[in-house]
């Protein structure tokens, strides 16, 4: 039952067969087991088979904190937060799995000042919160300002990975570079999304020659870029026209097998252009079109306008 509630979750599970495995639940009567019974209710769930799963939990003869943290899940997974909150108004002995589901779901569902009501509730009722419930909370907080979430950070006994990558996120979205690079430098095993927030950081305020710096202090730190600060940092290269810097990236495309990417090619074929390299321009279309990319219109728009622009208006259509 947990394996097909993990393949449901995936959509690999067609409702009909969650029906069919329920049936045989039954069959052995096994529906009285307090653990399969809940399993059903999140199988259902997760396929998004909310009726059925409904069924089953209203089929409870009492309330079940385990149930209740099932359904209140299920219905923040299909964007119904208020039978979400009903449910979670009436179930029992709320704990932090209870509010922490709740929470993040309310965040998921853009909720945020939801999402800090039941966090206060949370607190009021001495619940201790987890890590998990800590980085949404800052989550949210980040859409009111900075302060409250650095406050609420700055309380975490010891923030991991993600809580340090969201916080930095915040200040980074801000445009506060240098108190973005001041928690950056604090981080204790940065991954490639600390760096790639860092680099996007630099690359929104216009620090094109800090962003490269940190991209290539990112490599000798031995993690290498993935295809989302590839494509910020051509593209900033393109709007500065740092020619250099964006040939080197587009090698690091080919390293990489990154060129297989239809959003890569699109931007190293604006790159180009922009630069006064219409032939190397071409070339990465002509080579796009070989390896069968579907280039979106974009791509096709990028080139015809390099082209009218280099002189070849002839050669547009």
């Amino acid at each position: 039952m947990q394996a097909c509630t993990c393949f449901c979750s995936q959509g690999l599970f067609l409702t009909a067969l969650c029906r069919q495995l329920h049936s045989l639940v039954l069959k052995l009567g096994l529906n009285s087991n307090i653990f399969i019974h809940n399993s059903s209710i999140s199988m259902y769930a997760k396929c998004g088979s909310l009726f059925e799963a409904q069924l089953l939990f209203k089929a409870c003869s009492t309330l079940d904190p385990v149930s209740c943290n099932i359904m209140v899940s299920g219905y923040m997974r299909a964007n119904q937060t208020g039978s979400a909150c009903q449910l979670f108004d009436v179930m029992p002995g709320k704990g932090v799995v209870s509010y922490t589901t709740m929470i993040i779901g309310l965040v998921q569902n853009g909720c945020f000042g939801d999402a800090l009501e039941v966090f206060k509730d949370m607190m009021d009722h001495s619940v201790v919160p987890n890590e998990a419930t800590l980085v949404n909370v800052v989550s949210a907080c980040l859409h009111f300002g900075l302060g409250e979430a650095r406050r609420l950070f700055d309380e975490m006994p010891e923030p991991n990975l993600v809580s340090w990558n969201v916080i930095l996120n915040g200040y980074s979205k801000a445009g506060h570079v240098e108190m973005a690079r001041e928690l950056f430098e604090r981080i204790p095993d940065k991954d490639v999304v600390s760096w790639g927030t860092m680099i996007d950081c630099y690359i929104q305020t216009k620090y094109l020659h800090e962003a490269l710096v940190m991209y290539c202090a990112m490599l000798q730190n031995g993690i290498g870029p993935n295809e989302a600060m590839v494509v910020n940092l051509v593209s900033a290269c393109d709007r500065q026209t740092a020619v250099d810097e964006g040939r080197q990236l587009h090698g690091t495309v080919v390293k990489k097998g990154f060129d297989c990417n239809n959003f890569i090619q699109t931007t190293i074929i604006y790159f180009y252009p922009t630069c006064g390299m219409m032939d190397l321009a071409n070339l990465q279309f002509e080579v796009g079109v070989k390896d069968h990319l579907k280039f979106s219109v974009s791509a096709w728009n990028a080139i015809i306008c390099g082209l009218a622009s280099h002189g070849h208006a002839n050669l547009k259509v």
